[in-house]
């Protein structure tokens, strides 16, 4: 059955255990943690096996983080050298500023790059696997980059539909924002209970004083 195509449903955290999967023969694994960092306002700043020019010491890190007000009037694409849409169009003062203005564009873009970003990371591992240098790329990689992304700083987009379970007891993630006009409606109640309406039967018009029943 070695012929046959290997799946992997577990649950990456970072491109390192992506790599790592793929050592262990997986031909195919889910890549969640791309719509949890987009989410958190993370744009992916790497490359495998590393970036073409290193310019600091250290590991670098697997993201930039686009709530950090450094971004607020830079006008550099999200990556250097990305070809991807939103890079090519648009620049991190941009994605900054609609992040804080809760667009949802922002993520939009976001996602874009970093679909585009792990596309040429499984193709340049394919490339590896091809070359026979897949081991030494892993372990460049490894060195080359931090092994977690950063901490999430910022608040992530609105979740649609309040009606949403929250799981294994945790709250949900934003409030719903209704909720804010219950002492609202509790006044109209209040109010209305006082008015004879369209469907107010016998006995509330004669409360009302509306009617008298008859016998």
């Amino acid at each position: 059955m070695s012929h046959l195509v290997r799946m992997s449903f577990a649950d990456p955290s970072t491109p390192q255990k992506v790599l790592r999967d793929i050592s262990l023969g997986v031909d195919l694994t889910t890549v969640p943690f791309i719509g949890t960092a987009s989410d958190a306002g993370l744009a992916f700043d790497f490359t495998f096996p590393e970036p073409a020019v290193k310019d600091s010491v250290g590991p670098l890190p697997l993201a930039l983080d686009m709530w950090s007000p450094t971004n607020a009037f830079d006008t550099s694409p999200l990556r250097q050298g990305c070809e991807c849409y939103t890079c090519k169009n648009h620049h991190r003062a941009y994605l900054q500023h609609l992040l804080n203005a809760k667009e949802m564009l922002a993520w939009t873009l976001l996602q874009i790059h970093n679909h585009h970003v792990m596309d040429q990371f499984f193709a340049a591992a394919r490339r590896s696997i091809s070359d026979g240098t897949f081991s030494q790329n892993v372990d460049t990689f490894e060195r080359t980059y931090a092994s977690e992304f950063p901490e999430q700083t910022g608040q992530g987009p609105r979740v649609r539909g309040y009606q949403a379970k929250s799981e294994y007891g945790t709250p949900k993630r934003n409030p719903k924002v209704y909720g804010r006009l219950d002492d609202h409606a509790e006044k109209l109640m209040e109010a209305e209970s006082g008015v004879a309406t369209p469907d107010t039967g016998a006995d509330g018009l004669q409360a009302h004083g509306f009617a008298r029943k008859s016998q």
